[in-house]
């Protein structure tokens, strides 16, 4: 990231814009829910994302 950058930004400004913020995943998980009524109808609806994908994404995501 840096090299793309030519060395302008500094590590500590990449770490913050390339973190993951409680604050915004909750912003962004609550605005899906509000226009959508939930994250996985978001990944139906607005991503063409198929159920059975979204399935196997799930078993695999829980999976001991």
């Amino acid at each position: 990231m840096r090299i793309m950058t030519l060395f302008q930004v500094s590590p500590e400004r990449i770490r913050l814009l390339a973190g993951a913020h409680p604050e915004f995943l909750n912003e962004v998980h609550g605005t899906l829910v509000k226009r959508h009524g939930s994250v996985e109808s978001y990944l139906r609806e607005a991503c063409g994302i198929e159920q059975d994908t979204l399935q196997r994404l799930k078993d695999r995501l829980l999976s001991d």
